[in-house]
C-alpha cells in the first residue's frame, strides 16, 4: 500500500484493494479501543484511487485524527494529497506546511509540497522542498529523482546536486539512483571517468538486486 501510494497507482496485486477494504472496515468498526485515525485516512486515500468519494471520507478521519493528536502531520499530508487531486494546489500546499510546522522532518510533505510549488509556478520553493526530501531522508532512493529533475535539469545545477548524491551516499552507498544521479551531475561538469566510475557501481549494485 505504501508503494501505491507514493507512486499514486492501484499497486500490481488485484487483490490488494479488498484486503484494504476489509481492514478498513474492520478498523472502523472495533467499539473496544479508539480507532487508529491517521491509519484509516491512508486506508481511505489508498481507496479513492478506485472511488473518488473515498477521498472525503479520508479527510474526515485525518480531521479527526489531527484533533485527537493522532499522528498530525501524517493527517496533514493526508488531506494536502486529496486536495492536490482535487486541483486545489494552494490549499494543499497549505496543508502540506502544516504538516511540515509538525514535523520538519516529513520527507513525503516536503515532496508533495514541491508538487505543489510547480503547478502553483514557484520553480523556485519547488527547488526548496524537494532537495529537503532529500535532506530529510538521505538514504531513500524514492527522493533522490525528484531532486536531479529540479536542480539538475531545471535549474542546472550541477555542483549542488553532486553534493546532495554525495550525502545520500555517506548514508546509504549502495543506493543505486544516488550513484546514477551523481553520474549525471559529474558528466555535467565535465568528469566524464568519475561520472563512468558511478555508473559502473550503479550497474553493478542493480544487477546484484536483480540476482537476489
Amino acid at each position: 500500500m505504501n508503494r501505491a501510494l507514493r507512486h499514486g497507482d492501484a499497486g500490481g496485486r488485484p487483490t490488494i484493494v479488498y484486503r484494504i477494504m476489509e481492514a478498513a472496515g474492520a478498523l472502523a468498526a472495533r467499539r473496544d479501543v479508539q480507532p487508529p485515525l491517521c491509519l484509516l485516512a491512508h486506508l481511505h486515500r489508498y481507496l479513492r484511487i478506485f472511488d473518488e468519494a473515498q477521498g472525503e471520507v479520508a479527510m474526515r478521519y485525518a480531521r479527526r485524527a489531527i484533533d485527537t493528536g493522532d499522528r498530525p502531520a501524517d493527517a496533514w499530508l493526508t488531506i494536502g494529497v486529496i486536495l492536490d487531486k482535487r486541483g486545489h494546489h494552494a490549499d494543499a500546499l497549505a496543508a502540506l506546511q502544516r504538516a511540515l510546522a509538525i514535523d520538519p522532518r516529513h520527507a513525503e510533505a516536503y515532496r508533495w509540497a514541491a508538487t505543489q510549488a510547480l503547478m502553483l509556478q514557484d520553480p523556485v520553493l519547488a527547488y526548496r522542498m524537494a532537495r529537503a526530501a532529500l535532506e530529510a531522508a538521505p538514504d531513500d532512493p524514492f527522493y533522490a529523482r525528484p531532486v536531479e529533475r529540479l536542480v539538475l535539469r531545471e535549474f542546472g545545477d550541477a555542483r549542488t546536486m553532486a553534493a546532495l548524491m554525495e550525502q545520500a551516499l555517506a548514508r546509504n552507498p549502495g543506493m543505486a539512483a544516488a550513484h546514477e544521479g551523481l553520474a549525471r551531475a559529474a558528466e555535467a561538469l565535465g568528469d566524464a571517468d568519475r561520472a563512468a566510475g558511478h555508473r559502473r557501481v550503479a550497474a553493478e549494485l542493480r544487477r546484484g538486486r536483480s540476482a537476489r
